[in-house]
């Protein structure tokens, strides 16, 4: 293999990570053509093969989807044909309103998969509600499990179904089952306050329009006219000094309301055509793909998200944050909840640890070294100051002592570690919620797990030592924490990024100090 072949290689992986798709593809294709040892052409293919489908799904979020079509039929030509590709078909022509194309594709997808996988059983019971097979629809709704991530659209597609059948004492449940799974939940919000219309409730229904309104983009706001102008001119309601009082204000004059207006509106919300969202996608793509892990990363960042604007607001949660926006590759969104985290508890290593790497990978060097360096100084304080500071046990009120809060977080993780079965951070985040459950015997088997995947995983090991004490083990417990006294592994990482920081600013005498500590340690081979 010659040296040129590599360096197209490291050239593609770079615009790949950088998200340009299309520049990546071209350059992994160079690689096969130069590729004479085929070493790299196979992972080139799989790579081809990944950035075509990052790329249709980027189009789908955009609502592009004729350019979406077009990136799986160029997958297709490059000799490359995965299960996603049918199935992103068919949620391309249902967002089209092609639905019989669509309802084929769906009906062959789930003869194929003994499994529920995807999502495809909800998928298919949307197209059957675009076409107006109701009852059908419901059955299938009906069999469908509440499993993350898709429970809060399962409720949302169980009241649509119900208020078109006219099955109306369920309508309300599902909606706020809905709401209570994703927050915030426009979609069922929406659904909620046109059905609190429906049966007249005006008073409630404003009620909900204030507690979202001042939260709402303009284009969202206008969304509402309708009914609020209703409301003031034919049942004279006032929304004295209020922020919906000055909108209707500006924005009256743009539209003529009736009776006939209204109902409408309503008509609108439980009878539009119902488009499928990419969330629909993880276990459909396989293993090696790094979406595969985005739904539950965006689960567990809007389940976060939703303790903070309920007021639960701890360096942990903050800290969860950060490092599911850090694994998502989103830097900007993990550099502020990460710093937050340390806002609220400046002594707090790993939130340190993680925001060094995060500038790191934002080529931000100098902050990066900074907290390297400074994670050192704490490194070399010893285990005790470690422990101390990184208080990943404490007990925080209105998140550790509430267990509805708690098994909601449970039950994203264990849904995620049944897909995702090699990842240390998912065992250690189990172990940490059981510890708080008060189920050590539990807590210590998941705290074991993370640390057997990840052997620098040092607060593993202490959640191993804390579930051990819960259990009344003091002198084991002792022992390990005896034992990881003697471990330098996380220093020696971060001494080893300090070498290559250094390096790469060309401060020699740096780059010396740290050569010398990681000589005789296992980062000594990768020094040259």
């Amino acid at each position: 293999m010659t040296s040129n072949v590599k360096a197209v290689f490291d050239e593609a992986i770079k615009d790949f990570d950088k998200g340009l798709y299309n520049r990546a593809i071209n350059k992994f294709r160079e690689v096969i053509k130069l590729d004479d040892t085929y070493v790299l052409s196979e992972v080139a293919r799989k790579f081809i093969s990944e950035a075509h489908q990052k790329s249709a799904l980027k189009y789908i979020s955009k609502e592009m989807y004729k350019k979406a079509l077009e990136e799986i039929d160029e997958s297709e030509s490059d000799g490359i044909s995965q299960p996603l590709n049918e199935f992103l078909r068919g949620v391309i022509y249902n967002n089209l309103d092609d639905f019989s194309k669509s309802l084929k594709i769906f009906r062959s997808l789930l003869e194929k998969n003994e499994r529920d996988i995807g999502g495809l059983s909800i998928c298919y019971s949307i197209v059957l509600l675009n076409i107006g097979f109701l009852d059908e629809a419901l059955k299938i709704l009906q069999k469908s499990k509440e499993m993350p991530p898709y429970a809060s659209r399962l409720n949302y597609l169980k009241a649509v179904v119900s208020f078109r059948l006219g099955f109306l004492d369920n309508v309300e449940n599902f909606l706020k089952n809905s709401m209570k799974l994703r927050s915030p939940n426009l979609e069922a919000e929406k659904a909620l306050i046109a059905y609190k219309l429906f049966i007249k409730e005006y008073e409630n229904a404003i009620l909900l329009i204030e507690k979202i309104f001042e939260f709402l983009r303009d284009e969202d706001k206008r969304y509402f006219l309708p009914p609020l102008l209703f409301l003031k001119k034919y049942l004279q309601m006032k929304f004295d000094g209020s922020e919906i009082e000055r909108f209707i204000r500006e924005n009256e004059g743009n539209i003529t309301v009736t009776e006939k207006t209204l109902n409408k509106w309503i008509d609108k919300e439980f009878y539009k055509t119902l488009k499928i969202s990419i969330d629909f996608l993880p276990d459909l793509i396989p293993p090696q793909d790094s979406i595969r892990n985005s739904w539950f990363r965006s689960s567990l960042i809007n389940f976060y998200k939703g303790l903070l604007e309920k007021g639960v607001k701890n360096f942990i949660i903050y800290f969860n944050l950060g490092r599911e926006y850090q694994r998502l590759r989103n830097r900007k969104e993990a550099v502020y909840y990460l710093e937050k985290s340390l806002e609220m508890n400046p002594d707090f290593v790993p939130a340190k640890i993680s925001l060094a790497f995060a500038y790191k990978h934002s080529e931000n060097i100098q902050k990066a070294i900074d907290i390297f360096e400074d994670i050192i100084d704490d490194l070399e304080s010893g285990l005790e100051i470690n422990f101390k500071s990184s208080k990943f046990l404490t007990e925080l009120p209105g998140y550790t002592d509430n267990k509805g809060i708690l098994q909601k977080e449970l039950n994203i993780y264990l849904m995620a570690v049944k897909t995702n079965p090699d990842f240390a951070d998912l065992y250690f985040n189990i172990g940490k919620i059981y510890y708080y459950l008060e189920d050590p015997v539990k807590a210590y088997d998941y705290f074991e797990k993370a640390y057997i995947l990840n052997p620098e995983f040092t607060r593993a090991k202490i959640g191993m030592a804390f579930s051990l004490m819960q259990l009344n083990k003091v002198a084991e417990a002792r022992d390990i924490l005896e034992e990881l006294k003697s471990e330098k592994k996380l220093m020696e990482k971060v001494a080893y990024n300090l070498f290559l920081l250094y390096k790469k600013v060309g401060d020699q005498e740096k780059v010396s100090k740290y050569e010398s500590i990681l000589k005789n340690t296992s980062f000594n081979n990768l020094l040259s």
